[in-house]
């Protein structure tokens, strides 16, 4: 029975979910170097505010292909929204500071996320100056906006939400240190 117990121990930090690189390569036909996060969720809209639960939520990872940042993301909202080379996140940080993205796709977010047929995800990708890392780096990130064409939609971002992205950039800040 110990000896379960021991192994089992041994495999438990195998199981937990959390924050980790999910890409360390050199691509072979360009030579650079790629790093990436794993996808986090870093806002939703509390599902359980009104009768009827909205399912909105915002997940992004973090890559950085030679010393170039970007941030893949996925937003997922209750209605149909098209997206514009106009449109993107806004980042409210914990300095009263925000960090404006435009998205590099456009479109319309497509329909049926996950076990819920109420969510439409749009993937794109944004690009972080240096500026935009470094605040990053040190400001928890308090709200986010999502913004698209003819709208917008607005989440705040609790405590365990608002540090991952700066987990986000100190893994792959370790990782290219060594």
């Amino acid at each position: 029975m110990k000896k379960l117990i021991a192994i089992v121990m041994m495999l438990l930090p195998m199981l937990v979910w959390g924050q980790k690189i999910t890409k360390l390569e050199v691509d072979k036909f360009t030579k650079q170097t790629i790093i990436e996060t794993s996808s986090e969720k870093i806002a939703d809209f509390n599902k359980w505010k009104s009768l009827v639960p909205d399912p909105s939520e915002v997940l992004v990872s973090i890559r950085n292909v030679d010393g170039v940042w970007r941030m893949p993301a996925s937003i997922r909202l209750d209605e149909v929204q098209k997206y514009t080379e106009d449109d993107g996140i806004t980042l409210l940080l914990e300095n009263d500071s925000t960090i404006i993205l435009t998205t590099l796709y456009t479109g319309v977010g497509a329909e049926s996320v996950g076990l819920s047929n109420s969510r439409h995800a749009f993937d794109t990708v944004f690009e972080l100056t240096d500026e935009d890392v470094e605040n990053l780096r040190k400001y928890k990130i308090t709200a986010v906006r999502v913004n698209f064409l003819g709208g917008h939609k607005d989440f705040e971002c609790n405590k365990t939400k608002a540090e991952k992205v700066m987990k986000m950039i100190k893994l792959i800040d370790d990782a290219l240190s060594k």
